[in-house]
């Protein structure tokens, strides 16, 4: 081998370059075959497809057996932003821009209505609670699902920020939840700290 790189290159190679080449070429050999077997290996990704490209790419969608995931759905797509420009109506609706919308899941009292605490004494609940919808709302950015019952009414579901608006009205205890809304624990909760109308004990017999 030492005489055969000699008569190539014209010059004699010490044994110890010899076989540092030797060793160079059969690493590069087994490279290669490595690379073959991943190739086999790996049948979606050869080593010249290009997987990210900042280029238009025409996609093929009858030749190309990609997995397709599906697109997420978003629920809430009607966006508003509460300014001062809102006007609360009673604690589980308000007008924005000339729209009347009214949150789907709760039941508030209106707005005139008095409760009595245990001791007799009467408070404002139902004012009470659309001061606590403004305070809630105003200023605010709500997302929310929309069903249009009319050209100026809407039925909403919404959220603000990672809250779910109706519970934390209902949390308040100052509305109700309404049958099927999935409140059912957090009004439980409401009931049994008296908070908001339910201080009054004809609320939490059912009358209010």
């Amino acid at each position: 081998m030492l005489q055969h790189f000699s008569r190539l290159t014209g010059a004699s190679l010490k044994p110890s370059l010899v076989v540092l080449l030797l060793a160079t070429t059969m690493h590069g050999a087994g490279a290669e075959e490595r690379r073959a077997d991943a190739e086999r290996r790996l049948p979606f990704a050869r080593a010249g497809d290009r997987i990210w490209t900042d280029r238009p790419v025409r996609v093929d969608r009858d030749n190309q057996p990609y997995q397709r995931i599906p697109g997420i759905r978003y629920r809430f797509t009607l966006g508003l932003r509460a300014g001062r420009g809102v006007t609360v109506t009673d604690g589980g609706s308000f007008i924005l821009k000339g729209t009347v919308y009214l949150l789907s899941r709760v039941f508030a009292p209106p707005p005139h209505r008095l409760c009595r605490t245990d001791e007799g004494q009467r408070f404002v609940c139902g004012a009470r609670a659309r001061a606590y919808l403004r305070k809630t709302i105003l200023n605010h950015y709500l997302e929310c699902r929309s069903d249009r019952l009319g050209r100026y009414v809407r039925l909403i579901d919404c959220r603000l920020g990672n809250l779910d608006l109706a519970q934390v009205l209902v949390e308040s205890g100052n509305v109700r939840a309404v049958a099927g809304a999935g409140l059912e624990a957090v009004e439980a909760q409401a009931v049994a700290s008296r908070s908001g109308t339910w201080a009054d004990p004809l609320c939490r017999a059912g009358d209010c």
